[in-house]
């Protein structure tokens, strides 16, 4: 009571299992849930900090129908339902008094999303290249502690593959056409140019990417992304926040060239601070059963507004049966 202007920081470990089905060549489905906790730090100006436990449940399903597919043309009918409640503990110490809070919110979502990849003649971009737009539009409904009602969303994109010369460039955009709530602002813009000459994997590769706004992801792949927990919050600075990251690798054959070890190099810059990363990611590429993907990566982010920076470790490993 009696401030109105400050910080609030919340950090949140949680474990998300996911699972995904194909019902049939033209029906599958997904679905996630977990349970995080970490604490919730509020931060007023002229005052001591506070700090309270702080806990998360989640949970979400999704589905998609191929309703047309073909060479070039296919539309899909997509659809998933979310949910998430965070809960604060009650806090007396000398620092501060702050009661105890709960906040939920869901969100369902129907649409369709259609692409449409085209073959290009052999010239300037060489044999088998394709340009491929994407148009997605659908419909929303918001409950809960945060902005409610009905909304539109779209999502678009040109991606340009062209093999011959290892590139790969891209263009996406997602963002809320309009919502009942007034002054809602959802959008995200990405672009992504990459380099990798070799079909094989190895040998350099390179690639640089640039996004504005909030992510251009959606469904399973927002749920599972990095800032999961940041992005659940509305972007009130929508199109300013901007991250530029440059990655480079070399693949290099491993036990005989069963598999590809790649020593990998990633710099990231935003308006908030600087990431720097080092790895190492042994791949299988079996095309199917037998595939596998293990990374491991070294972080240090530099935070604009912190003296001290802020070192990580990431494991990430995935394999197909």
């Amino acid at each position: 009571r009696g401030t109105n202007s400050g910080d609030i920081e919340a950090t949140v470990t949680a474990f998300t299992p996911w699972a995904g089905y194909a019902l049939t060549e033209q029906v599958s489905l997904w679905g996630a849930g977990g349970y995080g906790t970490g604490d919730l730090t509020l931060k007023p100006e002229a005052q001591a900090s506070m700090k309270t436990d702080l806990d998360m449940k989640f949970a979400a399903v999704g589905a998609r129908a191929r309703l047309t597919g073909g060479e070039g043309l296919q539309l899909d009918a997509v659809t998933d339902a979310r949910w998430v409640r965070t809960t604060s503990a009650t806090l007396e110490s000398a620092s501060g008094h702050l009661a105890s809070t709960e906040a939920e919110m869901t969100r369902l979502t129907l649409g369709l999303e259609g692409t449409w990849a085209l073959m290009l003649e052999e010239g300037t971009w060489g044999n088998a290249a394709t340009l491929t737009p994407r148009l997605g539009l659908g419909v929303r409904h918001d409950s809960g502690d945060a902005e409610t009602g009905h909304g539109v969303d779209f999502s678009g994109g040109i991606e340009l593959v062209a093999p011959a010369h290892g590139l790969m460039a891209s263009l996406s955009g997602r963002g809320v056409l309009s919502h009942e709530a007034s002054g809602l602002r959802d959008r995200g813009i990405a672009g992504t140019l990459a380099w990798n000459p070799q079909a094989s994997g190895r040998g350099p590769t390179l690639a640089l990417s640039q996004s504005f706004g909030s992510g251009v992801s959606g469904g399973q792949h927002a749920l599972l992304a990095h800032e999961t927990l940041e992005d659940l919050a509305v972007n009130d600075e929508d199109l300013d926040r901007r991250r530029l990251e440059v990655h480079f690798g070399y693949g290099l054959p491993v036990s005989g060239g069963q598999f590809t070890g790649i020593p990998q190099a990633r710099l990231g810059f935003s308006e908030t601070g600087r990431d720097y990363a080092l790895g190492w990611r042994l791949v299988r590429e079996a095309g199917g059963p037998g595939s596998l993907d293990l990374t491991l990566e070294a972080l240090r982010h530099e935070h604009e507004d912190q003296d001290v920076p802020e070192h990580g470790i990431t494991l990430k490993f995935s394999a197909r049966y």
